[in-house]
């Protein structure tokens, strides 16, 4: 048991291989056993275990599906799997909440910072220069009929201007 934990113990995955390679299959099914039981018996391993179980699965696929309780040695596995699955969505639901909490402690404490700050304002203004200029020009337009006066900026009227000078709405 302790020189088999000690071989676990090896993360490359060069070594893996070559050490899972040349063993013979009356030593598979009691490996992958054994790799399933310190799975479901200290999970905190499945990272290290996993590369060893990948390995042996891929380099052995042939013997082990001629293996009649193959199903019984990987059920423990599936169930595990499909456990840390279910805890991960229901972590990851968890940390998307405190990301959204710390956010908006974040968000009261800028604002309790007082004004000045560098995010109390907007990052941009968007100002378009047609329209104001549009709205300009009908505030003096009004203005001067109200006094029976026209206002001449120098361009013309609307009807002098050409007509390529115009945009196409089309």
């Amino acid at each position: 048991v302790a020189m088999l934990e000690q071989v676990l113990s090896v993360r490359k995955s060069s070594v893996i291989s070559a050490t899972l390679a040349p063993l013979p299959g009356a030593l598979l099914a009691p490996l992958l056993q054994a790799l399933a039981e310190r799975i479901q018996a200290q999970p905190a391993r499945a990272m290290e275990l996993t590369t060893w179980l990948h390995s042996l699965l891929t380099l052995h696929t042939a013997y082990f599906l001629t293996l009649p309780n193959l199903a019984e040695i990987l059920t423990p596995l599936y169930q595990v799997i499909d456990h840390r699955l279910e805890s991960f969505k229901v972590l990851l639901k968890l940390s998307g909440r405190l990301q959204l909490l710390q956010s908006h402690i974040e968000t009261r404490e800028r604002r309790a910072a007082g004004p000045g700050h560098a995010l109390d304002g907007p990052l941009a203004i968007y100002e378009d220069v047609e329209a104001v200029e549009d709205a300009e020009d009908s505030g003096a337009a009004g203005k001067g009929e109200e006094e029976g006066e026209e206002e001449d900026d120098g361009e013309g009227s609307e009807d002098d201007q050409d007509p390529d000078d115009e945009e196409d709405d089309d």
